[in-house]
């Protein structure tokens, strides 16, 4: 798959400017347990995670597919090809600056999967197109293969957040603190899997609407989850301007850059330990 058809698919999946405004009341909509899930700290977690005011920025580009599939450590969970052997991947800096965990920073680089090793390339990237338009993935359910994230990596700079995503979802966090410097027209990120500079002269602005299945490697135990985000968000094509310093495992990816997607503060998320337990209730 050529830059250009590249470009135009990425576009479509998140072009939530045509499913209407954002409907708010997502945390209301899913509220959270009475009883708290009690981490071996003795520290108390209410489930779902509720996230009030998030901001972050999504590196989407493609990767080698074979060394994609090398790197896995899961059972039936195959990287989605976009083409030419390549498949494609996710780098997330994101900065949760009100949370039920209080505020912390993180970088995730996700692999797009899908769980049917015989699904065609349409197939899957219909299916995880759908992840955009939490209407279409509910009225595809059964019909496409099931499709969304492997945790390549994770890290960030909370204990708390380490611990419970240990704890609950199986999620091989590790410590590390980001220098992440934010203004309207320029984003600058400093890490361990990749440092850049974006900037930002042109962005579409459009409303956010995700439904996004994870799966956990095995390094703990393979688990598969889904989370609700809610807000607004503009995206641009990565120019010549911008610059990128991939670490080793970016490296071995062979991540390419190619759209970038900031997610607007004041986005909602909801973090569930399994499905969402009623999806119709945020796409009527």
């Amino acid at each position: 798959m050529n830059r250009y058809r590249l470009v135009l698919l990425f576009l479509a999946l998140t072009g939530t400017l045509l499913s209407g405004s954002v409907k708010a009341g997502l945390l209301d909509d899913y509220p959270q347990e009475a009883s708290p899930f009690v981490l071996s700290t003795g520290e108390e977690v209410y489930l779902p995670l509720h996230v009030s005011n998030l901001w972050g920025m999504a590196i989407i580009g493609t990767i080698d597919l074979d060394e994609a599939s090398a790197g896995m450590n899961a059972q039936n969970l195959y990287p989605i090809e976009v083409g030419n052997n390549k498949g494609l991947a996710i780098v997330y800096v994101l900065d949760y600056r009100e949370a039920g965990l209080g505020p912390y920073q993180e970088i995730i680089t996700l692999i797009a999967v899908t769980s049917d090793a015989k699904a065609s390339v349409a197939e899957n990237l219909i299916g995880f197109g759908s992840s955009y338009f939490p209407k279409l993935k509910g009225f595809l359910e059964g019909d496409m293969p099931d499709t969304g994230v492997y945790f390549e990596r994770i890290s960030l700079d909370s204990t708390l957040a380490i611990t419970t995503g240990i704890e609950i979802w199986g999620i091989p966090k590790t410590y590390e603190q980001l220098s992440i410097e934010n203004t309207f027209w320029k984003t600058s990120v400093a890490t361990s899997e990749v440092s850049f500079q974006l900037n930002k002269e042109f962005g579409l602005f459009t409303p956010l609407q995700l439904n996004l299945t994870s799966w956990t490697p095995m390094d703990y135990e393979q688990t598969r989850a889904e989370t609700l985000l809610k807000g607004w968000g503009r995206m641009g094509l990565v120019g010549s301007n911008d610059t990128f310093e991939l670490g080793d495992n970016l490296s071995r990816l062979d991540f390419t850059p190619v759209v970038w997607q900031e997610i607007l503060p004041g986005t909602d998320a909801v973090f569930f330990e399994g499905a969402v337990p009623d999806l119709l209730e945020i796409s009527e």
